[in-house]
């Protein structure tokens, strides 16, 4: 449960910082990294939504993220059409991943 989350998380990034050490990285940019770790747990608990449902149908995915972020698929035009359509959700679900960025970085994106 929990605790196996929280073990496999503080392993992981017990493994970067001690990296991190050993090739002499700054000790602002090591600090920048768990900064990041801890950022990171506290958003999620060390559990990846994404992962955790990929095994599920389609169907049990789409329900899960609509009970987790309803309100935000509800707020775009463009999802609110689409909530009920299971081709859509399964092309959308297999482009979909989980990505982590610091606090206060700028994401431009062409496409």
């Amino acid at each position: 449960g929990a605790d196996l989350s929280r073990g496999s998380f503080a392993l992981q990034a017990s493994k970067v910082s001690q990296y991190l050490t050993l090739r002499g990285f700054p000790g602002g940019f090591r600090e920048d990294v768990a900064e990041l770790y801890h950022e990171e747990w506290r958003a999620t608990g060390g559990v990846s939504d994404l992962a955790t449902l990929q095994p599920l149908p389609v169907s049990l995915q789409r329900r899960a993220l609509l009970a987790m972020h309803g309100p935000l698929f509800e707020a775009v035009a463009f999802f609110r059409e689409h909530l009920d359509d299971l081709r859509f959700w399964r092309v959308l679900l297999e482009g979909l991943e989980e990505v982590v960025y610091m606090k206060g970085e700028f994401l431009v994106r062409e496409g």
